[in-house]
């Protein structure tokens, strides 16, 4: 997935946590959409590389969990983070890397 299709994708997930608090269909899920929004829009904020030091320890807290799961360490042994990157490295563009091709998900 290239910068282009993450920023896409993240629009598209924005749109709908946005649109399932705006239907009101289920007040209860409000709280769930929200904290949708507030990750996703974190995100497209660190993508587009106009984030907050709010943003960057929100996404160090992240890292840190999925370095004691284990996720950071099998990243490393595939060759797709170096020892000590943050799993950003896959997901920020790098101005001496464009176009950025990101890892497929699936």
């Amino acid at each position: 997935m290239d910068t282009a299709a993450l920023k896409h994708f993240l629009e598209e997930k924005i749109d709908a946590a946005a649109k399932q608090i705006q239907d009101k269909k289920k007040a209860d899920l409000d709280h769930l959409a929200y904290g949708q929004l507030s990750y996703l829009m974190s995100l497209r904020r660190l993508v587009e590389g106009t984030h907050t030091k709010e943003d960057l320890g929100l996404h160090d807290a992240i890292n840190d969990v999925l370095e004691e799961l284990g996720v950071i360490g099998l990243l490393q042994q595939s060759g797709k983070l170096k020892k000590a990157e943050s799993y950003l490295k896959l997901i920020t563009p790098s101005p001496t890397d464009q176009p950025r091709t990101l890892p497929n998900p699936g």
